[in-house]
């Protein structure tokens, strides 16, 4: 019966000691050695080759024998104590012992590069390489972990009976962390004891089949003998073997580190023994080479450095490299490309490339530059996927192809160069993390936009955001941005950095300007592209470096600091991930000018770099991760902001880090501009896309597409639908097409000469934001500019959504114009111009306006299908029309107070001054601006206003060919309605202020610096561009010796609301009114006229306010004169619903009242056109004493379909001339109202006359007149002034005390002429004759007709018991008729003339 015997060995390769494995060279492979079941002459041999590479270390002598795992030296007189050797790979191998460097060798090794040799012999698969001592390298090195181990594996089986089957497997006889290099087989049989030799039928490797039959053939008496017959011939013995098989190669089977062999016998007779008692005994020799990886630990105190310049350290094929605390790298350029990384001590190089599946840096760990003087450059790839799986445990938890968590790359220490690249499958950085390229990119005077030098002061860097210009005068300019918004970088598309060339010169930030103080530097480029998550606890930057400050102490104790250079500009940040999370900061500010000598007594700060660039890509982001590219500060200005691009939302942000309170105190017009920081920040250009910007990040995205490990979203398009502008950021009117624009915490988009219209297709949000122009107070973005008017382009909006306005929010400019669907403007929010003194314009289309904020300008236009104005809103022209010398009414100048401007009315005349005021202009339906009133103090040429007008609103004030004529700057306050000259001067823009330095004023001889700085601290800026003032409503302007200004004209307003206007709020066009608070003077200026105000709408609702009222003059200080107050400007009001008969029926309040004076007259009323049922209102509010006239003025088509005039409450109105008036025309005269007769104008031709409630026609009684009101003579010594009249009319009606004076007066009424009790027609001027001439119809009389001679004719007459016709002492004054009595005995006391009555 045959048996079969299985044989299995395994060979578990767990424990070097128990497998005998040692690492023989490949060619001193013993075969002397067999299987004799005694393992004790392997480990001696063992122990005394590591005996050998112990005394090599210890004596540093050379060695000869091939069998020590490193190679011999070259020269074995030329080697280092050490045994280094350049660009050698280290071959650690498995199996030797630890062992430990003697403590008695030197610190630091003295290498010779040229020599080789292994520093680091020891260290198994379980155990590490320590370097415990510094090693110093003076050229080129490489360490490796990677060794080549050769093996030999022997074993034995055996078969009991014939034809019977043996196997032998051998298990994992590779350590589990090694590739197999090459593996071969040899198989003997022990020769038979028996007359018949050992036979094979088969070998079969893996169930392969490997060998067929064998049989061992021995010498015999000379004879190779298989079959022994003769049983006393020869007897080969135990002990020998026989090939079958020799160093067969089975590489393919090994690889797994298993191998299944099986034996089968063959059938045959024997006689004699067995040896060892078995039929058959099989000897398998397996020899081999396989590499594996060991380990490295730096340990503290330890350390590899190369002593040379641009010499390289490379690292690479360990499982595991680990720098402890304490431990260094040190060379110019420093490689790893190990499976895992740990780093919790310093590597400094000046170029570093990383590959490893993992890398960890600890919050002690710093890695960073070697010289700061150089650009340095950093690499980084990490990607698990390049560890083979064998060394996937070496790998951090969750650091594998899903990266979750993702582990692979965690940085908790410090990383620092210029030029940063990082990319693989994800980044962690911890909360004590910073990856920086902080204050590492373009140096001082350098890069695209360098700050100017000056010894004045460096300019702040530019990059993403303009630089600021340094804060003295003469100091140099802000560096200009440039580059990529969208593609802040381009070091994705290189391969390796060293593919780039060095040419990061367009991706950093640049520096700043040098002073006498150096500039600072830009900051770097840092790029980071994985392909699952990148996740930022820490810190990623490229922030500017701060500028210096110098100190000389010029007396003891004194200080005074040295110009400073300009701060660097932010760098750039471009980060790619399918998952940006995190709630850390990623930042490219640009860096702070001087900040460190903010408490000495004087500074002079260099400016603040601009920020830098950055954008994200992703899928999905974290909200609490913030993103930071904001302006550094100096001690007068901030750089603008840089840009942040999320190409996934298709957004841009522009933010500067800081917000200020935008004040919601509108004490005045001017004041709007004025509640703007006093602090600049430098502007922020519009970063393009396009063509080039696309093709950068496509060029970028393509070479990502050959690297699997890059996300896809890396390719977004460069496109840009919103774009968030906010904390005091000022970015450029956007270049292309959104789909939202949000300006928000006292964000700012400006528009320049190069970008003047938005486009925006669904929404402008604004909230505590301004759009437009800075005001004067503020500007300082464009340095190559010198007025805010050349400052501030025209500019426009097309929306075609809508635009809302929130909290204080602004929009601003001169001229703007705007085009949108539905506009929301809320309290506090405002449009208003960014000049005061120049003439602004407002025009806008939509279809719907809510207004409960302020549009104010010198004229708007605003058409809309519906305008509601709540109790809040006002659209407003207030003293911001006309100026001195250049208005078609402008009041005079004279010592004895301005006069008032005219426009619907004539201004009223100073109370001393025997000038008449502005002459009245313009139609009912008008368009003109309000003229400004006159100069109080100094006798002014109308060429000399104009000219002082000129220079003070366009920047070329010279003061040097003004100054001789006495011309001055001072300092006034403006209120929400008057104008009042301050005690103060103003201070010209650009003298600093600081603590414990007196405020340097300017004379007038001095000639203006380019616009460019701040306002001294505590101070604002004015109308007038170059000038700085003091206090609350504020401001400047242009004076002549101990002169006043007179106040500004109103401005107009044109609204059409195509369906309703409601109108809860205010519309107004008001004129300036002037005052005299606290500062007496001689006499004040006049006030301004209002403007004009034209509104169509189908229905006008709500109980708000139109006003087009004259400036008037307030004097509450002694011994000052008044000027005249301005005349009321021009209304019209144009009702397409016509149910509403009467739109002053409503609740609306419309006047164009005239400004009153202190003390005497006030202006002239100006006029009210309602277009529904032509009505003509005169009204001037019951202004106290007399009023300015208001000129009927020919020429206006208006004047024919007129159906009615009211002339009311003191207004004086010029008789109409009847040639320009329709047939059906009604004149109302009641409530004090005047209706005037001139030379100019003495014929009234309606169809009624209506006088009421204390109404006066004709010419004013002696006792209301006065010099200026009809240009008459007064009662005194004078006769009278009054122009024959002549009155026709359907009818007539005085009642309530009203009155027609007269001194040659024609009266026709054809219908009815009725005067109640209380009224009368009356001579003007008793001591001069009269004459009345009455052909009425029906006349009704129950109050008094008087005059010197009266004829009355007509068919009725009716004549009350009140009624007194009177002719008594109306004849000749005394002495004065064809035969006067003498005197005393008759005079004018004594004749009458006889009233005729012809019915």
């Amino acid at each position: 019966m045959h048996r079969s015997v299985a044989c299995y060995v395994l060979l578990l390769c767990i424990k070097i000691a128990d497998c005998f494995i040692y690492p023989l060279h490949p060619h001193a492979t013993d075969e002397n050695l067999w299987r004799t079941g005694d393992y004790n002459p392997i480990t001696e041999v063992v122990r005394q080759k590591f005996l050998d590479v112990e005394r090599r270390w210890s004596s540093s002598l050379p060695t000869l024998d091939d069998t020590i795992s490193s190679p011999p030296v070259d020269n074995p007189f030329q080697r280092g104590p050490y045994a280094e050797r350049r660009d050698y790979a280290l071959n650690l191998q498995p199996g030797a012992p630890f062992f430990q460097p003697l403590d008695s060798r030197p610190g630091t090794i003295s290498a010779d590069g040229l020599r080789g040799g292994n520093f680091c012999d020891e260290g198994a698969l379980d155990s590490e390489c320590i370097i415990y001592r510094p090693l110093s390298f003076p050229g080129n090195y490489t360490i490796s972990g990677m060794g080549v181990t050769p093996f030999v594996r022997t074993a034995t089986t055996y078969c009991d009976s014939l034809d019977c089957a043996c196997n032998l497997e051998f298990v994992e006889f590779l350590p589990s962390k090694s590739d197999l290099l090459w593996a071969s087989i040899t198989v003997e049989i022990e020769e038979g004891s028996a007359f018949v030799t050992s036979k094979l039928k088969s070998t079969l490797i893996d169930g392969h089949l490997l060998q067929g039959e064998c049989q061992s053939q021995v010498s015999c008496k000379g004879q190779l003998r298989s079959n022994f017959s003769d049983q006393s011939s020869c007897f080969p013995g135990c002990g020998t073997f026989y090939k079958c098989l020799s160093q067969i190669d089975i590489t393919d089977y090994a690889r797994d580190g298993i191998i299944h062999l099986n034996f089968n016998s063959n059938e045959h007779d024997f006689v004699g023994t067995r040896c060892g008692g078995h039929v058959l005994n099989v000897r398998v020799t397996i020899v081999g080479e396989y590499k594996s990886m060991g380990s490295l630990r730096i340990a503290r105190g330890g350390g590899v450095f190369c002593v040379l310049q641009n010499c390289s350290i490379t690292f690479h094929s360990f499982r595991m490299l680990s720098l402890d605390e304490g431990s260094r790298i040190f060379s110019d350029r420093v490689t790893f490309t190990v499976n895992s990384l740990r780093i919790a001590g310093h590597v400094a190089a000046s170029n570093l490339q990383v590959c490893a599946g993992a890398m960890n840096l600890s919050h002690t760990g710093k890695v960073s530059f070697v010289d700061s003087n150089i650009f340095s450059t950093c690499q980084i790839y990490i990607q698990p996927n390049i560890v083979e799986s064998k060394y996937s445990e070496e790998l951090p938890l969750g650091c594998n192809a899903h990266c979750l968590p993702c582990s692979c790359f965690v940085v908790d220490g410090h990383i620092h160069f210029s030029v940063i690249l990082i990319t693989g499958i994800s980044l962690f950085i911890g909360a004590e993390g910073h990856i920086s390229a902080d204050g590492l990119g373009q140096f001082g005077g350098q890069g695209a936009g360098a700050g100017r030098s000056s010894q004045s002061g460096g300019g702040g860097g530019g990059f993403g955001g303009h630089g600021s210009g340094g804060c003295a005068i003469g100091s140099g300019e802000g560096g200009l941005g440039y580059g990529e918004a969208v593609a802040p970088n381009m070091l994705g598309m290189c391969l390796t950095l060293d593919d780039c060339q060095g040419d990061f010169s367009m991706q950093m930030g640049s520096g700043g300007g040098h002073g006498t103080v150096e500039a600072a530097r830009g900051g770097g480029a840092v790029r980071v592209l994985t392909s699952v998550e990148v996740r930022i606890m820490g810190l990623l930057s490229a922030d500017g470096e701060d500028s210096a400050c110098y100190l000389n102490e010029v007396t003891k104790g004194s200080f005074v600091s040295e110009p400073g250079g300009g701060a660097g500009s932010g760098g750039s940040v471009w980060i790619s991930s399918t998952r940006l999370l995190g709630s850390g900061v990623v930042s490219a500010n640009g860096g702070s000018a001087n900040r460190s000598c903010d408490t000495i007594q004087v500074v002079t700060s260099g400016g603040g770099g601009g920020g830098g660039r950055i954008a994200i890509d992703y899928s999905a982001f974290d909200l609490d991760l913030s993103m930071k590219a904001y302006g550094g500060t100096s001690l007068c200005a901030s750089g603008g902001a840089g840009t942040v691009f999320d190409s996934i939302r298709k957004v841009y942000f522009f933010d500067n880090g800081e917000e200020y309170k935008m004040s919601s105190d509108f004490p005045s017009s001017f004041a709007y501009m004025q509640d703007q920081p006093t602090i600049l920040v430098a502007l922020t250009p519009w970063p393009s896309w396009g063509v080039t910007e696309s093709l950068s990040r496509q060029v970028v995205c393509c070479l990502n597409s050959t690297r699997v490990h890059y996300p896809v979203n890396g390719c977004n398009p460069a496109v840009v639908e919103q774009v968030y502008v906010q904390k005091s950021a000022l970015a450029e009117f956007p270049k292309s097409n959104l789909t939202v624009l949000v300006v928000q915490q006292s964000g700012s988009v400006i528009a320049t000469s190069s970008s003047a219209m938005l486009t925006i297709d669904s929404k402008i949000v604004l909230r505590n934001g301004l759009i437009g122009c800075l005001g004067c107070s503020t500007s300082s973005f464009d340095v190559s500019r010198n007025s805010c008017d050349e400052i501030c382009p025209a500019w426009k909006i097309v929306c075609e959504g809508d635009i809302v306005m929130d909290g204080y929010s602004k929009m601003m400019g001169n001229n703007i114009t705007i085009a949108s669907q539905n506009v929301y403007i809320s309290e506090g929010a405002a449009l208003y111009p960014s000049s005061w003194y120049s003439l602004s314009s407002f025009d806008m289309d939509c279809f719907s306006l809510t207004l409960n904020g302020t549009i104010h300008f010198s004229s708007t236009r605003l058409n809309a299908t519906n305008i509601g104005i709540f109790a809040a809103g006002s659209i407003s022209a207030d003293a911001i029309g006309g100026k001195a010398g250049t208005g078609l009414g402008d009041g005079p100048s004279t010592r004895y107070g301005g006069g008032g401007g005219g426009h619907g009315g004539q201004g009223a005349q100073a109370c001393f001054s025997n000038m008449t005021g502005g002459v009245s202009y313009d139609q009912l339906i008008p368009t003109r601006l309000g003229s400004a009133g006159g100069y109080g103090g100094l006798n002014l040429t109308a060429a000399e206003l104009e000219e002082a007008t000129k220079r003070s609103s366009d920047g070329s004030l010279n003061l040097s060919s003004l100054s001789s004529a006495g011309w001055l700057v001072r300092q006034v306050r403006r209120t929400k309605e008057f104008i009042s000259l301050a005690s103060s001067f103003c201070l010209l823009r650009g003298i600093r202020s600081f603590p414990g330095l007196v405020p340097q004023y300017v004379t007038p001889l001095e000639m203006l610096p380019r616009f460019k700085t701040a306002c001294p601290v505590g101070m604002r800026g004015s109308s007038m561009r170059d000038w700085c003032c003091s206090g609350m409503n504020c401001d400047c302007v242009l004076v002549r010796n101990d002169s006043v200004p007179g106040g500004r004209g109103g401005g107009t307003i044109q609204l059409v609301a195509y369906k309703q206007l409601q109108l809860n709020g205010s519309i107004s066009a008001n004129g300036e009114g002037c005052a005299c608070n606290r500062h007496p003077t001689f006499s004040t200026g006049g006030g301004g006229a209002g403007g004009s105000i034209s509104i169509s709408a189908e229905q006008f609702l709500g109980a708000g306010s139109i006003s087009s009222a004259g400036g008037s003059v307030l004097v509450a200080c002694p011994s000052t004169i008044s000027g005249g107050g301005g005349a009321g400007g021009r209304i019209f009001l144009k009702n397409h619903d016509i149910a509403v008969v009467d739109p002053i029926s409503l609740s609306l309040n419309v006047s164009a009242f005239g400004g009153r004076s202190g003390g005497c007259g006030a202006g002239g009323a100006g006029t009210i056109l309602l277009d529904v049922n032509q009505t003509l209102i005169v009204d001037n509010g019951f202004a106290s004493f007399w009023s300015a006239m208001t000129p009927f003025l020919p020429q206006d088509p208006s004047h024919a379909r007129l159906s009615d005039i009211i002339v009311r409450r003191r207004a004086s109105l010029e008789f109409p001339r009847a040639d320009a008036l329709g047939p059906s025309l009604s004149v109302w005269v009641r409530d004090k109202g005047f209706l005037v007769a001139q030379e100019t104008s003495s014929q009234l031709r309606v169809k009624a006359l209506i006088v009421l409630n204390d109404g006066l026609v004709g010419c004013l009684h002696c006792w209301s007149s006065t010099d200026v009101m009809n240009d008459i003579p007064g009662c005194s010594d004078k006769p009278t002034v009054c122009p024959v009249m002549t009155i026709s009319t359907q009818n007539l009606v005085l009642q309530t005390t009203s009155k027609i004076y007269f001194l040659t007066l024609n009266i026709s009424v054809s219908d009815t002429f009725f005067v109640d009790e209380t009224s009368e027609i009356s001579a003007a001027d008793h001591l001069t004759l009269s004459r009345l001439n009455i052909n009425s119809t029906h006349l009704r009389c129950s109050g008094l007709i008087r005059s010197s001679s009266l004829d009355l004719t007509g068919l009725s007459a009716s004549f009350s018991k009140t009624c007194k016709i009177v002719s008594k002492a109306l004849g000749h004054p005394a002495g004065s008729g064809p035969s006067p009595g003498p005197s005393g005995a008759g005079g004018r006391e004594q004749r009458q003339r006889s009233a005729t009555v012809l019915l």
